[in-house]
């Protein structure tokens, strides 16, 4: 990888990497404690609201370990499942792995999806072909970004990227207003250099590198600590945005130094402002990144795994019972929500020389909410973990069938919201009907 690329990726691009860029204060509070109180923006709606939610698990969780558990006396030497039979979880619906943890009893409501392919052993293509929803991802803009924009709601914001880092004192996290995420495309020749340093002061914009300047614009009005350079920020973003945005998004910034009630993983936190922008009306795409290589577990790999999907899927599993006990005028927010839960990449299924995974270009998603078809169970994998074509109809096995892919996942979730295929070059045969409700 190129120093460019990866200092994109390290810096100012953010895919989850945003310790350096670190620009808003999160007040942790014990588990169990009160969630953060209503935003004192009073929520406008403009007709019946749709929120979706991405969380992006950089590195690329063990989904045998979770979602899509083996009986080893079974797959025989084509998987190293890491654990017995009888230590697999049951839930309402279907097995899950051991490091399941609490976001089993949310199984009845949930939909998984098994050997979504990226088509990529790389985490850097990976997270852009995530990111753009398509596997040919060059050219291409941000899917969530393109689709925010025909959600309805009238939230002012139609995107909002929420980085996580790993928690510590002094935790920080970013959450960054994408009005245009990566429309520019991610073939790089509109392009800038920077450091996390230099886009908080504005300074250097004007040096190569991969940094889309839809990006750094978007970067270089993220919010600061200093109250007089906040309203210097505010003033930059009103420019761009308008009033109503930049009302709405400082806002949020200010209800989000509260303290999370999500605070067992660096997801948690992100999920927290996640939860206070839908509740606020602020945003309709919401994006929340881990911080990048989070899930990546080249060594040992069951111990990196359960130190970090437990806490995950906790805070997961607080987030989506909040959707499900919040309501506004329209009914509950999980009833106006849909979440996907997904990495970029997957693990291969056998150990390394390391006890590690290393990676596989197939993995599981899990969604839930709004439009989707509740406890449903989408392809299978096989004794060799490689995902199987669907009959988009059924969602079961059909070597007539398609691939599952993030175009059709993403096609899906289009169809979910009514929103254009084709704005985003997608296709009606593309569309999985088994996963929607």
């Amino acid at each position: 990888m190129s120093d460019s690329r990866r200092d994109f990726l390290r810096g100012a691009v953010a895919l989850g990497a945003l310790s350096a860029c670190r620009t808003h204060s999160i007040v942790r509070a014990p588990r169990g404690g009160p969630p953060p109180r209503a935003a004192r923006r009073t929520p406008r709606y403009d007709g019946r609201p749709h929120y979706v939610v991405q969380v992006m698990l950089l590195g690329g969780f063990d989904s045998i370990l979770t979602v899509d558990p083996k009986d080893q006396r079974v797959v025989g030497d084509g998987i190293d499942c890491q654990y017995r039979a009888d230590q697999r979880i049951q839930g309402a619906e279907r097995l899950f792995g051991p490091l399941i943890g609490d976001l089993a009893r949310h199984d009845a409501d949930m939909c998984l999806v098994h050997g979504v392919r990226s088509d990529t052993v790389a985490h850097f293509e990976g997270s852009l072909a995530c990111i753009a929803g398509k596997v040919s991802f060059k050219g291409a803009g941000s899917a969530g970004a393109v689709l925010g924009h025909q959600l309805p709601g009238g939230a002012p914001m139609t995107s909002l990227f929420i980085g996580c880092v790993e928690p510590r004192e002094g935790t920080r996290i970013q959450a960054v207003p994408c009005c245009d995420f990566f429309e520019s495309g991610f073939d790089g020749g509109d392009a800038v250099t920077t450091s996390a340093r230099d886009v908080l002061s504005g300074a250097a914009i004007r040096r190569r590198s991969g940094v889309p300047l839809d990006l750094l614009g978007t970067l270089i009005d993220a919010p600061v600590e200093d109250a007089e350079a906040r309203r210097d920020q505010g003033a930059a973003a009103g420019a761009r945005w308008g009033a109503e945005r930049r009302h709405a998004y400082v806002d949020l910034l200010d209800e989000s130094t509260l303290p999370s009630p999500f605070d067992r993983s660096p997801v948690g936190l992100g999920l927290g402002v996640a939860l206070d922008a839908i509740r606020g009306n602020v945003a309709r795409n919401i994006t929340v990144s881990a911080q990048f290589l989070w899930y990546d577990s080249h060594t040992d790999n069951y111990a990196l795994q359960q130190q970090r999907m437990i806490p995950t899927l906790a805070d997961l599993a607080g987030f989506l019972d909040q959707l499900k006990t919040t309501r506004n005028q329209f009914g509950t927010l999980l009833e106006q929500t849909t979440v996907m839960v997904f990495s970029e990449l997957g693990r291969f299924p056998k150990l390394n020389h390391a006890l590690g995974k290393d990676h596989f270009p197939e993995n599981s998603w899990m969604l839930f909410g709004k439009g989707i078809r509740r406890g449903a169970t989408i392809g299978e994998t096989s004794a060799k973990f490689q995902g199987s074509p669907i009959h988009v109809g059924t969602g079961r096995p059909d070597p007539n069938g398609r691939p599952i892919t993030l175009d059709t996942m993403w096609a899906s979730v289009y169809d979910i919201a009514g929103a254009d295929l084709a704005s985003h070059g997608y296709k009606p045969e593309q569309v999985i009907h088994a996963l929607k409700a």
